[in-house]
Formats: C-alpha cells, sequence, structure tokens
C-alpha cells in the first residue's frame, strides 16, 4: 500500500519514516485486530524505534485516525460522482454506491480498525464525524437541487435525510467487513 501522507512540517526523512510506520500497520491490519497488534510489532516491522513512533502518534488509534484520511476521501470522491456525473439518478448513485463498496471491502482491515480507533481516541473520533458532516452537507445540497428541479418530493429536511442515508451506509459497510 502506498499511504498518502498530509503535509505538515516533517522533513522527507521524517515523511517516509511516518509512511513506513503507516505501511506496516497497514500490512499488520490485515491480519490481525488492532486490539492484538502492539506498537512494537508496527515499529519492528517497520524497522524503526520505538520513540519514533510515538514522535508522530500518540497511539495505534492515532495512527488508524491517519489512515481514516484515505477512507473519507473515497467517500467524498463517490458523493460527489452522485451530484456531478452525468446519467439517469438511479445509474449515479448505483455506480457512486458500487465504487464506495469496492474500496471498503478492498481494504476492510482499515474500515475495521477504524471502527474500534474511533471509540477508543477522540481525535479519530472527531475527524470521522466531520467527514460524516461533510458528507451529509453534499448530499443534502443535491437533495435540495433536486427537489427545487421538481424532480425529489418533499419531505424530511435535507440534512436529516441526508445524515440517516449516511448512517444506513455505514451500517451496511460495517455489516461487509465484519
Amino acid at each position: 500500500m502506498t499511504v498518502t501522507i498530509p503535509s505538515g512540517a516533517a522533513s522527507p526523512r521524517g515523511d517516509r519514516r511516518r509512511e513506513a510506520l503507516l505501511a506496516a500497520l497497514d500490512e499488520r491490519l490485515r491480519t490481525t485486530q488492532l486490539d492484538d497488534i502492539s506498537v512494537a510489532d508496527v515499529t519492528d516491522a517497520a524497522g524503526i524505534t520505538r520513540s519514533a513512533f510515538y514522535f508522530y502518534f500518540d497511539s495505534k488509534a492515532a495512527a488508524v485516525g491517519v489512515l481514516l484520511v484515505m477512507v473519507h476521501e473515497e467517500a467524498r470522491t463517490s458523493a460527489e460522482s452522485i451530484v456531478g456525473e452525468g446519467g439517469t439518478l438511479r445509474t449515479r448513485v448505483t455506480a457512486a454506491l458500487g465504487r464506495l463498496v469496492d474500496k471498503v471491502v478492498e481494504n476492510g482491515h482499515i474500515y475495521r480498525a477504524l471502527l474500534t480507533a474511533r471509540t477508543k481516541h477522540e481525535r479519530t473520533r472527531e475527524m470521522w464525524d466531520e467527514g460524516r458532516g461533510v458528507l451529509a452537507e453534499l448530499v443534502a445540497e443535491f437533495i435540495r437541487a433536486e427537489r427545487e428541479a421538481g424532480r425529489a418530493p418533499e419531505g424530511v429536511p435535507p440534512r436529516l435525510l441526508a445524515a440517516t442515508l449516511i448512517s444506513i451506509n455505514e451500517s451496511v459497510l460495517e455489516r461487509m467487513v465484519y
């Protein structure tokens, strides 16, 4: 896996070390649950010291939080494709959900770790919730536009409907990865 590192103040060498730690964590998550992985497992696999791990992350859950960025980007891209691509609504939604499901299944190990990490690490939980909020607003704006154009019926407030749809999708994705 190639991990995309968010830009920051770390040096290129630091970026490589952080990427090595994330790649090692990713590799371990393919065969082992987050709670069963030690920091030593990750640092040994990356060939980096334990203190270096704690330079970049305050916990395993925090490291998984960085991996959350990848999952969120795929979800956002899928939601944007519903709004912006041509074709019927049905074909856009089907294609977008298909891409999202494929990505989550492909990275089920990361998704499972995120579900664990968000219950243990406040910042990961905040990032998860922020991502859900961004997606909900994007979908809500689409619902508003469809209603204004007369292609969708009035009803539940768009933001509430969008948040509910996202919650349903999350439940389905959770069941798929477990």
